[in-house]
């Protein structure tokens, strides 16, 4: 078991009860680090978990190969041209902008930070 585990009482630790028995503190409940921090309720919950785990560990090689499959067989010169002319479609509809969300993002932060 890790360091969360129950110490019983009848492990020679005197006072030891309930949740007063961890072996983290007693009465005392550490803030996670993270929300990904925290500790698994039930063992049914971490065995659950593992298995999940588990399953996409197994399955990680199966789906790359099926990922490296599809890039091989795209048909790249037809991709260029459908993207080409989706590209000139949105340049004829939308022209470009004198300036990116970019420069108007930074104007108005550096006015938000003179306001104080």
């Amino acid at each position: 078991m890790g360091p969360l585990a129950t110490v019983l009482p009848s492990q020679g630790l005197e006072g030891t009860s309930g949740s007063c028995a961890r072996l983290s503190g007693c009465g005392t409940k550490r803030k996670p680090a993270s929300r990904y921090d925290e500790a698994v309720d039930s063992e049914a919950d971490r065995e659950r978990y593992r298995e999940y785990v588990r399953i996409w560990a197994d399955n990680g090689p199966l789906l790359d190969a099926i990922r490296d499959g599809e890039t091989r067989a795209a048909d790249t010169p037809s991709a260029i041209r459908m993207f080409d002319t989706a590209f000139r479609i949105a340049l004829r509809d939308l022209p470009p902008r004198e300036s990116s969300g970019l420069v108007v993002w930074q104007d108005y932060m550096a006015r938000w930070r003179r306001r104080g």
